[in-house]
Parts: structure tokens; sequence; C-alpha cells
């Protein structure tokens, strides 16, 4: 959905989580969105960067989003749309 370098930029991420914010909750309420950013200081990224995970409230909204969402294009580029385990949410 975003390119390394716009996650760089404060105003273009900014932009973009307003974006997902008001999209996702068209399919139920959200706990938390998280975008990976590269190292502000270094621009070093890791291959997770550029991902963005949003965490539902409830797993009938983020089926119902994941089966939206996954295909639609935003500024230009495909989006993906799949389910990752807690754990790895809970880690960020």
């Amino acid at each position: 959905m975003i390119s390394i370098e716009d996650l760089m930029e404060e105003s273009i991420v900014s932009t973009l989580k307003a974006d997902l914010k008001k999209e996702y909750l068209k399919y139920g309420p959200i706990d938390h969105i998280l975008l990976l950013r590269p190292n502000k200081q270094t621009g070093e990224s890791c291959p997770s960067v550029g991902k963005i995970f949003v965490k539902f409230k409830h797993l009938i909204a983020a089926k119902i989003a994941r089966k939206a969402i996954a295909g639609k294009r935003y500024d230009g580029r495909l989006v993906f749309a799949s389910f990752y385990p807690m754990e790895f949410y809970a880690m960020k």
C-alpha cells in the first residue's frame, strides 16, 4: 500500500493512517493499526517494513474486512490481505 520512501514522511503516514481507519471502521471496531516503518535515523528496514496490521476487536469484522479489502488498490498499489497470529501482533 505504501513505499518505504513514503514511510519516512510523517504527513504521508498520517494521511494513510486516517484513510485506513476510515476504511476499516466500516467493517467493525478496531483495537489498533500498526504500520511498520524504517528506522528514522538510519533508514534501515526489515522485510516487514511497509506492511500494515489492523487488529479488530471481533473476528467476524476482521474476516469481512479481509474479504472486502483484498484485491483493491490504494495509491495505485494492489492490496493483499491475510491473517497473522496474535503472537506476532503482541510483540509490537
